[in-house]
């Protein structure tokens, strides 16, 4: 079985291209790729491949929660 033409599989990869990475983070492709270098680390060349990696991609969205405005939505 596959969702929007990739593998099911278990768990995220350590490395993953932009369309994985872009899914293990909650954004398009697009906005994910826009986004590196800014937002998200920048990917990291291997050959022809970018490659992001799952342990600074945690890193930047446990950054987001830590300084996440709980406030928003009247939470005290």
């Amino acid at each position: 079985m596959q969702a929007n033409n990739l593998p099911v599989q278990i768990g995220y990869p350590y490395r993953m291209r932009a369309k994985i990475a872009a899914l293990y983070v909650g954004e398009s492709e697009s906005a994910f790729r826009k986004n590196a270098g800014e937002k998200w680390p920048q990917g990291r060349k291997d050959g022809k491949n970018v490659y992001w990696y799952k342990d600074e991609l945690e890193r930047v969205m446990d950054d987001m929660r830590d300084t996440a405005n709980d406030d928003f939505f009247g939470i005290d």
